[in-house]
């Protein structure tokens, strides 16, 4: 009979590093022992060696939905993805539906703060958004948009969050500085930036590599690699695999681990999931190609102490911001803490 390997005394630097989360390299080979136990998560449905991940099938959640998939098919594990929002899917594992998804920090730590074990498994990308100005617009730097209508996602979003944070690194606040609106459906902002309604709109992918594809937009800033240029190429992860741990602690834990950060280094190699996001986000091939140029270089397959360090210092950013409201430590929000 197959029992479950005990992580009693073993370090989250340990875990960490026999994944391959710690470090340039990733010995896919160390851990060979199959996933034990029953995979289900509270309340959903039964199933063993089953990944229940929701997000959405479209943009890089579609990406990195499809690399799981791959990555847990290697390891003998099969990935159930269920079609959700972004927002749908992090209750889904909140609430015990779903036992995986897509989540940024902050959704990590609200979700414990709401007293669900939502832990990070593994690190995903740094931030894909980026702000973009008509092709013809006379502006050159984000400090030109000083008083101008900029469009931005939801206030309660990632993408608000990290953009907003990006430009205070400038001395910029977007609240106090731009004429915002600040709107749910990124579709419906990129219209009216195209009417002409904005001057600027911070955009996520895949809409931003569609509209530059086609010529309708310049780029003034992409916050991943802005902000890896400020900090001598590290590239932190804003996003990370998310799961519940009283669910992974009936699998064997470091295989799990294995299996999230081989998705996410699949996805910064490997363009098959491309192909299969980018058409079911309505990609022609120029689009995908660019989607994935954009994408798979912001791939933080390393939580590096470099790494944690910045995300430690979102995590007080968003306690300022009140977006959580007790100080959180990024250990506590870790499997392998």
């Amino acid at each position: 009979m197959y029992e479950r390997p005990s992580t009693a005394g073993v370090s989250r630097r340990n875990l960490l590093k026999a994944a391959g989360l710690v470090g340039g390299t990733f010995p896919i080979s160390a851990l060979t022992g199959c996933g034990g136990g029953d995979s289900r998560a509270s309340g959903g449905a039964p199933g063993q060696h089953t990944i229940i991940a929701g997000g959405s099938s479209t943009g890089a959640s579609g990406v990195y939905r499809e690399a799981l998939r791959m990555a847990a098919e290697k390891q003998g594990y099969v990935a159930r993805l269920e079609e959700l929002a972004q927002d749908a899917a992090v209750l889904a594992v909140r609430s015990g539906k779903t036992n995986a998804a897509l989540m940024s920090w902050v959704n990590i730590a609200q979700a414990q703060e709401a007293g669900a074990p939502v832990v990070a498994i593994a690190p995903a990308w740094a931030s894909h958004n980026a702000i973009i100005v008509r092709p013809d617009s006379p502006y050159q730097s984000i400090e030109d948009l000083v008083g101008k209508r900029v469009g931005f996602p939801a206030r309660t979003s990632g993408g608000y969050f990290e953009t907003r944070e990006a430009l205070m690194e400038q001395g910029l606040d977007p609240e106090k500085e731009f004429k915002l609106t600040s709107l749910a459906d990124a579709a419906v902002m990129l219209g009216l930036f195209e009417k002409g309604e904005f001057e600027a709109v911070a955009l996520f992918e895949p809409l931003v590599s569609k509209i530059l594809s086609q010529g309708k937009a310049r780029e003034l800033i992409q916050i991943g690699t802005w902000q890896a240029s400020r900090r001598n190429g590290v590239m932190a992860p804003a996003n990370c695999w998310a799961v519940r741990r009283d669910w992974a602690q009936q699998q064997d834990p470091a295989k799990l681990t294995t299996i999230f950060t081989e998705a996410t280094r699949t996805a910064a190699t490997d363009p098959a999931p491309y192909q299969v996001a980018g058409k079911a986000a309505g990609l022609d091939a120029k689009a995908i190609q660019l989607f994935q140029q954009r994408l798979s270089r912001l791939a933080a397959p390393s939580l590096t102490d470099a790494a944690l360090k910045y995300v430690q210092a979102g995590l007080d950013h968003a306690r300022r911001d009140g977006l959580i409201t007790k100080a959180v430590t990024v250990d506590s929000l870790l499997l392998a803490s």
